[in-house]
């Protein structure tokens, strides 16, 4: 009988304070909420998605400095033993400032060491989500070299679209031109023409590719800030339900 394979998704922009690491927490929540078996990795030194499960992390009295991707990826601990369980459906691999060295040194293989190591777990997932850096570099090759599906998130910001560009020529430095690139638009303000003209724009120019926004809201910076359950009636997470079906809707046909 076949292995299971997971879909792999990687959350990438080139540009900060985006959404990437809201977006990986809310697709991993609401996917888990759904009975899958995910598994977030935070790829990003500035270890926002590893913040937010801080506290869940130091109940385990579990150490993030021994027990990270950086780690993993100097082939310092194994893999199996850098994962931490968040709750039945979820699984996450931490990461740490010191993550941030990983670009500038020499190491063998290097752009392929996630594709190496996650082949030893990643048939007890149905979803693996990584929370990639701001930073063109290794660590984005790598995640962009083992996932099945980009996606990138856009604040209502031209230089945001305008910097879609550097994306694609690394895909295509990478040999993956053909990787399936899907949009969404976060901190969307409805009456701002701006915010409306430049939704417009995208649905027009990633016809087919676009997923939906998310409005910009305060409940859900608080909720990221003081690290509590996402609340499933607020409108922000209504909207991140509905750009996740419409991604797996067209990833079924």
């Amino acid at each position: 009988m076949d292995k299971k394979k997971p879909k792999i998704i990687t959350i990438a922009s080139i540009k900060g304070g985006v959404g990437k690491s809201t977006t990986s927490l809310m697709f991993t929540n609401i996917l888990s909420r759904k009975g899958k078996k995910i598994l977030l990795i935070d790829l990003d030194p500035q270890a926002s998605s590893t913040s937010f499960y801080i506290n869940i992390i130091r109940k385990k009295n579990l150490s993030i400095k021994d027990n990270n991707i950086y780690k993993v990826l100097k082939k310092e601990i194994d893999i199996e033993n850098s994962i931490i369980k968040i709750n039945k459906n979820t699984d996450f691999i931490a990461s740490h400032i010191t993550l941030s060295q990983f670009n500038e040194e020499s190491i063998s293989l290097k752009e392929n060491l996630l594709k190496i190591f996650l082949s030893f777990i990643q048939n007890r997932y149905d979803f693996i989500i990584m929370d990639t850096a701001p930073t063109l570099g290794s660590l984005l090759n790598n995640s962009l070299i083992i996932t099945d599906y980009l996606i990138i998130p856009l604040p209502t910001d031209q230089w945001a679209i305008e910097s879609l560009d550097l994306i694609t020529s690394r895909l295509n430095d990478l040999f993956r031109k053909d990787l399936p690139i899907f949009y969404l638009i976060t901190k969307f303000i409805e009456r701002q023409n701006i915010d409306k003209e430049l939704k417009n724009f995208i649905e027009c120019e990633y016809k087919g590719r676009f997923l939906g926004s998310v409005p910009k809201r305060d409940n859900l910076r608080k909720t990221i800030f003081y690290r509590e359950e996402f609340n499933s009636n607020e409108d922000y997470y209504k909207a991140y339900e509905n750009i996740l079906e419409n991604f797996l809707s067209i990833l079924s046909n």
